[in-house]
């Protein structure tokens, strides 16, 4: 079973933490250092990631799904909000296709509801070739600085890449084939009944902005890049706790 850790109290409303490519339960950790306090918070890391061991999982976004049912069926969780970073969030995006009765409300954040365009399979592919080639690590190093806007802080980046650099090459090898091979949700977001909350990044240049016309889905913006909970952890807590206290439509 993958690593993952469970924080606060349980009996407290349960958020469910899914981290996205070069990630791990340790970017939402200022986050959830504050949510802890008044809720029930289970944050994993996937199979190759942080302090999960590689294990050969299913390369797919159904892939990663098994797993985390896997812990919420160990917790008894019956019911959770999912909160899906980038990749993270194609995973949430499945399971309110499946509509997993473990969902009570979802957020996406800077995340993304499109496929993969032919030049995006190749970049994949090029970059596998490269880790095979250049090693994780400078794979990690080269390719972080692009997920934060170009005034941040070098510190957080540096944070960003240490909590990315325990990542398997086959760890990302499996994430790169899972988001290769994902279908297009934008059917999923438009016609959920699930309460959705979409957290972009107004300087995020890794994936393109979620439109939508559903009354159950509620957009807001960061003045960050991809990685806005470790550029701006208050103002993205704010938007979480916003949507958590929200009446459903």
């Amino acid at each position: 079973m993958i690593h993952y850790n469970r924080y606060g109290k349980e009996g407290n409303p349960i958020l469910l933490y899914i981290h996205g490519f070069l990630g791990s339960e340790e970017i939402y950790r200022e986050h959830i250092e504050f949510m802890q306090e008044d809720y029930d918070c289970i944050a994993v890391d996937f199979a190759g990631h942080g302090k999960s061991a590689f294990i050969e999982v299913e390369p797919t976004i159904d892939g990663y799904l098994a797993q985390i049912e896997e812990v919420l069926k160990k917790e008894n969780v019956e019911k959770a909000v999912w909160v899906g970073h980038s990749m993270g969030g194609y995973i949430v995006l499945r399971a309110l296709e499946k509509k997993l009765p473990t969902i009570s409300k979802a957020v996406l954040a800077y995340s993304a509801v499109s496929a993969d365009d032919e030049k995006t399979k190749e970049k994949r592919d090029k970059q596998k070739e490269a880790i095979a080639q250049d090693g994780v690590f400078h794979f990690v190093k080269s390719t972080l600085p692009a997920f934060f806007k170009k005034e941040t802080d070098e510190a957080i980046v540096e944070e960003a890449i240490r909590i990315a650099t325990p990542v398997s090459e086959h760890g990302l090898y499996t994430a790169l084939d899972a988001m290769k091979s994902r279908k297009n949700q934008q059917q999923t977001i438009d016609t959920t009944e699930i309460p959705v909350l979409i957290i972009e990044g107004v300087q995020d240049e890794i994936v393109q902005p979620i439109e939508t016309n559903n009354p159950k889905v509620k957009k807001v913006q960061t003045n960050t890049g991809h990685l806005g909970m470790m550029e701006a952890p208050q103002p993205f807590t704010t938007h979480l706790m916003q949507f958590l206290h929200e009446n459903d439509n």
